[in-house]
């Protein structure tokens, strides 16, 4: 059984000899034309059964070469002037006509010629060309320019009765689809390449009909992608429910046809209204996901079958790769970045990566974790790079470090992963790609963070310093940085601070005094860099 969208799409094949046109919509039968007010007081004197024929054109015809330049479909109008002294042609005219494929003649009364020949007649009536008398006063402008007229408002009212057709079909194509159906469907039916941007110029969701490198963002990649010289480029604008507008770019390797463009403005009606249903459905799913997450996360006395039916009813495959990645917002002025940024942040980015993905998700202390299931580490990749492009575009005040876990498989496993994604975040820096396997030797310090005795010794070093700097204003945890972000070397670190080398002598020595370790041996050294790499996991 043929469906919709096939009978739609024949709508605008092009057939191989040319565009696709309707001749009946863009003539009138030769009875229609006979009908007009400035007909009436014509004759049809011979040729009543091709009345049904079809005239796309009116034609004067007065010069004996005249026919030759006939191509099909004319009605022609002549005063007999260039037949007058040719009775051979004037015996083969209807022949002549008909092979041209011409609609039917209409002969002036009595002009320069007297009367009608009865083969001609004859002729008329076994061919079906009408043959029509002219009253010998008639005036051919009047004639003709009815004609026209009658051709036009046809044609017209074709128009119209087509657009509603193609509107009626086009909502039952879209009926029940999300915007990225629809404009798969409309790149198959126009053979098109479609991009829905937002206000914020990043490209939403897309279609892609043809075969570019790449992979488009925001819409001033679109103009590279797409060759000018090659591509014909419509922008149509589409309103958001904030009241912002967005666009819909579509690429043709054609130029655009006027039953596509038709096409096109009426879908922008149902992406608008997908629109904000997109949204709140996106809110939704987030939120049903956090809170599968949460009970993984909370119960660690789930059953394997629970765990089982959880993985079943979301599609998580546990047979492939899955990786954690922590998102951490951060604000150019420091401040935190509000829960409802974020919340709109993680809509744009799941709804535009342009693929489907099986997640999970949490949230803790505005670090957001994602769980992604069976992923590549291509995919992984690709995703990571979208988020960070995406976050870059939408606000130049906003940056956010990645931080990823180590490979998982299974949802029994989360607790590990978010605890891994929190771990590398914490540690990561604005604008970052950190992954959890890379940390090397700080790994091993995060299996220690509950270890009695390890946290017993980072309160007897690292809380006296931070004690000491907090009631004497002084800078002596800043310093300890300093000193082993530059490699112990005393005289970058006194540059780095803008003190002298002396300073910086005296200040170690104050550490070695709080802590008993001493800043000049490695063992001391050790134990405080130690515990320097701590403090961002245990606090």
């Amino acid at each position: 059984m043929e469906s919709i969208t096939d009978r739609y799409k024949k709508l605008f094949e092009e057939p191989a000899n040319g565009p696709l046109t309707t001749p009946q919509n863009h003539s009138i039968t030769v009875r229609e034309y006979l009908g007009l007010g400035a007909m009436q007081s014509t004759r049809l004197i011979a040729g009543r059964k091709g009345l049904g024929r079809q005239c796309t054109s009116i034609v004067v015809w007065e010069t004996p070469d005249g026919l030759d330049w006939l191509i099909g479909g004319e009605f022609i109008l002549t005063a007999g002037y260039a037949f007058k002294n040719d009775p051979a042609m004037l015996d083969s005219l209807i022949d002549k006509i008909h092979e041209r494929g011409c609609a039917g003649i209409a002969i002036k009364e009595q002009r320069f010629l007297e009367a009608i020949p009865p083969r001609m007649l004859e002729r008329a009536d076994a061919l079906g060309i009408p043959l029509i008398i002219l009253p010998r006063r008639m005036v051919y402008t009047e004639i003709v320019s009815a004609f026209y007229e009658a051709l036009f408002y046809k044609s017209n009212a074709y128009l119209l009765e087509s657009k509603k057709t193609h509107e009626e079909l086009l909502d039952l194509v879209f009926d029940k689809m999300d915007n990225t159906g629809i404009l798969e469907a409309l790149g198959n039916l126009g053979r098109l390449s479609l991009f829905l941007t937002g206000p914020e110029k990043l490209i939403r969701t897309s279609f892609l009909f043809h075969d570019i490198s790449g992979h488009p963002v925001e819409e001033d990649d679109l103009s590279v992608m797409f060759d000018g010289s090659a591509y014909s480029h419509l922008r149509l604008p589409i309103r958001f429910e904030d009241g912002q507008s967005g666009r819909l770019h579509v690429f043709s390797l054609t130029p655009f046809l006027p039953l596509i463009r038709n096409m096109l403005e009426h879908s922008t009606k149902s992406i608008q209204l997908n629109l904000s249903k997109a949204d709140q459905d996106i809110y939704n799913e987030l939120r049903n996901k956090q809170m599968i997450t949460s009970i993984i996360l909370q119960d660690r006395n789930l059953t394997e079958d629970f765990i089982r039916n959880v993985a079943s009813n979301i599609g998580w495959d546990s047979s492939h790769p899955s990786y954690g990645i922590a998102l951490k917002f951060y604000q150019m002025d420091g401040q935190p970045v509000p829960g409802q940024y974020i919340q709109t942040e993680l809509n744009t980015i799941l709804n535009s990566y342009g693929k489907k993905i099986t997640y999970l998700l949490s949230e803790s202390n505005g670090i957001v974790v994602i769980y992604l299931n069976n992923l590549t580490q291509n995919k992984l990749y690709e995703f990571i790079d979208l988020i960070q492009r995406k976050s870059n575009v939408r606000n130049k005040a906003l940056t956010v470090s990645i931080s990823v876990s180590a490979p998982f498989y299974g949802l029994s496993e989360l607790p590990k992963v978010q605890d891994e994604c929190i771990f590398a975040a914490l540690i990561n820096k604005p604008g970052k790609i950190l992954t959890y396997e890379s940390l090397g030797i700080i790994r091993l310090l995060h299996s220690l963070k509950d270890d009695p005795n390890v946290l017993k010794m980072y309160s007897d070093i690292m809380v006296r310093i931070e004690t000491y700097d907090d009631q004497n204003g002084g800078v002596l945890m800043e310093t300890l940085l300093q000193y082993f972000q530059h490699n112990l070397n005393k005289k970058e670190t006194a540059d780095a601070m803008h003190i002298h080398v002396e300073t910086l002598r005296y200040r170690l020595n104050k550490i070695q005094a709080l802590t008993g370790c001493s800043t000049a041996s490695s063992e001391g050294l050790f134990i405080l860099q130690m515990m320097v790499n701590l403090t961002n996991i245990i606090q």
